[in-house]
């Protein structure tokens, strides 16, 4: 089996590269420390398993993926992704653009053989032991909304919060009635509340108001 490494940090490949090959299962381990050097290589001699790091400084992010899924599928070429970036997102967007695995650097070396094996007898991708938890909270967690208020909603909503009037609110802003009850129908279906009261307290729960009313 032929395993490529592809990470900027030499020493980090080179202790990869012999914990790999001392099972013998792996009979070539190749290392590759920049990305463009591993892409001229696919045409020649693809890998069997591609354990890569994502924060190369030559082709950022997933690209690396991307370029190896444009030539090989799932089943004919393994990507293990091998990385410090730990978020959600990003473990996510690599499962979806068809890592086979995904394991933080804080792995041991043991779990990233398990790992290699692993994925060359399961379709599901494989994830790293604490990584699991990272994804099962951030499912559970309900992300803040984003508004998007415009500079004269949030000035109205600051006002209401204020416990100012509409009629208030007109004089003091200079605008007619009819212009402050328009806004104040757009914020609401901004901010998905069919009610004044509620308004206030979704905009003081996510801090969309000044704290020193």
């Amino acid at each position: 089996m032929y395993v490529a490494i592809l990470d900027d940090h030499r020493m980090i490949a080179d202790l990869l590269k012999a914990t790999i090959v001392s099972d013998s299962l792996f009979k070539v381990v190749k290392i590759y420390t920049k990305s463009l050097d591993f892409l001229e290589s696919l045409a020649i001699n693809p890998p069997d398993v591609l354990i890569t790091d994502i924060s190369m400084p030559d082709i950022k992010g997933t690209g690396i993926i991307e370029k190896c899924r444009e030539k090989y599928q799932k089943d004919k070429m393994k990507i293990i992704v091998l990385s410090q970036n730990t978020d959600a997102l990003t473990i996510k967007t690599c499962i979806k653009l068809g890592a086979n695995a995904y394991l933080a650097k804080g792995s041991s070396l043991k779990e990233l053989l398990y790992a290699i094996k692993y994925v060359f007898v399961n379709e599901e991708p494989y994830l790293g032991t604490y990584l699991k938890e990272i994804l099962v909270k951030d499912y559970f967690v309900e992300p803040e909304p984003v508004f998007n208020l415009s500079p004269r909603e949030k000035q109205l909503l600051q006002q209401l919060c204020k416990g100012h009037t509409v009629k208030e609110i007109a004089y003091d802003l200079q605008l007619s009635l009819n212009t402050i009850h328009s806004y104040l129908r757009q914020l609401m279906k901004k901010m998905n509340v069919n009610r004044t009261p509620e308004l206030i307290l979704k905009a003081i729960k996510y801090s969309l108001v000044d704290a020193k009313l």
